[in-house]
């Protein structure tokens, strides 16, 4: 990060805070020597609290929020946890600004930032801070079980509540998370960054049948094979779990069992009285727990048809098909490059939560109470 285009104070009193935001609402404080002639926005639009447990992924999480500011300008408020309720929590204040995609304006945000506070002093410290009449917003990157230690005084505050599957020491803790807080009468709306990364896999997976000569193929679907990587812990990952549960969500299958391999889970399913499997094949050579391969087998009257989505070395997606009849022809696109600062600015947009997604969830959790028998 271009240290010009930030301003910290350090060691700011919890009282004192509001007192030292004030200076950035003057284009004088924030002009960091870039763009000076350019407009200022700095029209809160959310609030994003941010709670980590791990101070190894500081680091990476703090890059991550200001990324997030200086695209989305909004009240961040990042909070390691501590058990130690005796320990006093000063503040770390920073603005950081970027230039707008239309390079005609700079978009600055708050970051808030304690080192250490207790989950007892969370809500005395937080609430006061909160930009009003804005989205709240609660990211749990590393230690999604602090959700159950949150006090009702903040919980009933947040609109969102951000898990993220994708990071695989926490997929099994994030499923079982949300699911339980989906039959909360009054639950926040849940998202998961796992989930929202996996957008344009499935987005491509299913144009596969945006066509009527296709869509017939989707009552017919005989077996899927998903290639993908492993965690390093050697489980299956969040990414291939929810995608997997998406897909027999979404096609209406209903899952039965599965049967654990050397190197694949077989997951078996049914839909109008037929079985389908759906094979996870692990690929233990790869060291991103990503997909790299797509293809569902179908049948439709006796015409068979096969289709692939497959990321290749150039990091593009190739969709294409085999069957008898009209298929598409091969079309390739470059896969887009989501990081959570991206994923986190288009929770924005999100006002209810996936109702796909909490079905996805569900079949999830299915399959990894089975697979932890």
């Amino acid at each position: 990060m271009n240290d010009n285009n930030e301003k910290t104070y350090n060691k700011v009193k919890p009282g004192e805070i509001e007192s030292y935001i004030k200076y950035f609402d003057t284009s004088a404080h924030l002009d960091f020597n870039i763009e000076q002639s350019l407009p200022i926005v700095r029209n809160i639009l959310s609030n994003l609290i941010v709670f980590f447990c791990e101070k190894s992924s500081a680091d990476q999480i703090r890059k991550t929020v200001e990324d997030l500011a200086k695209i989305h300008p909004c009240r961040i408020i990042l909070v390691n946890v501590s058990d130690n309720s005796d320990v006093y929590s000063n503040a770390t204040i920073t603005a950081s600004c970027g230039i707008a995609d239309r390079l005609d304006r700079k978009i600055c945000g708050e970051i808030i930032e304690f080192e250490n506070l207790s989950i007892d002093n969370i809500s005395g410290t937080i609430l006061p801070l909160l930009y009003p009449d804005a989205k709240v917003m609660l990211w749990l990157p590393n230690c999604p079980e602090e959700i159950l230690q949150i006090p009702d005084t903040l919980l009933n505050e947040l609109d969102v509540v951000i898990f993220d599957s994708s990071n695989c020491d926490n997929t099994h803790k994030v499923i079982r998370l949300i699911e339980s807080m989906c039959i909360m009468a009054e639950s926040p709306v849940i998202t998961d960054l796992g989930w929202l990364s996996l957008y344009q896999w499935r987005e491509m997976t299913a144009q596969h049948f945006d066509s009527d000569e296709t869509r017939c193929f989707l009552k017919g679907i005989e077996r899927v094979v998903i290639n993908g990587g492993i965690c390093e812990n050697w489980e299956v990952s969040g990414i291939m779990l929810l995608f997997v549960s998406w897909l027999i969500a979404s096609t209406s299958h209903k899952y039965l069992r599965l049967e654990k391999h050397h190197n694949s889970i077989q997951i078996l399913t049914a839909k109008n009285n037929q079985n389908t499997i759906f094979n996870l094949e692990l690929e233990q050579d790869t060291n991103k727990p990503v997909i790299s391969k797509v293809t569902i087998y179908a049948n439709d009257s006796g015409r068979e048809a096969t289709f692939f989505t497959i990321l290749d070395d150039n990091n593009e997606i190739m969709i294409k098909e085999e069957c008898r009849g009209l298929c598409l022809l091969p079309r390739i696109v470059k896969k887009k490059e989501v990081n959570n600062s991206i994923l986190l600015a288009s929770i924005l947009d999100i006002n209810e939560t996936d109702h796909l997604f909490l079905e996805s969830i569900k079949i999830s959790a299915k399959i990894m109470s089975d697979l932890n028998e």
